[in-house]
């Protein structure tokens, strides 16, 4: 169980940081002129979706990788 949490925690926090790289790299590729990039944009307001699920996948992850107990107390 702890290989499939640390699996989602480290999936959410690596796709997070490709979702940066894949919207910079949008950003990047759009020509258009500083008022139409808003028109623009917002067409891609489903990529909120993907920071919100990964952003989730990695919360969750790691919470129940930091309940988990399993050392000695002391």
């Amino acid at each position: 169980m702890d290989h499939a949490l640390f699996a989602l925690y480290v999936t959410g926090r690596a796709g997070l940081w490709f979702a940066f790289a894949g919207l910079f790299l949008i950003f990047g590729l759009k020509d258009a002129k500083p008022r139409a990039f808003v028109r623009e944009a917002n067409d891609l307001r489903w990529y909120v979706v993907i920071f919100a699920v990964l952003g989730v996948a990695q919360l969750l992850g790691g919470w129940f990788l930091g309940r988990r107990g399993g050392g000695a107390e002391g």
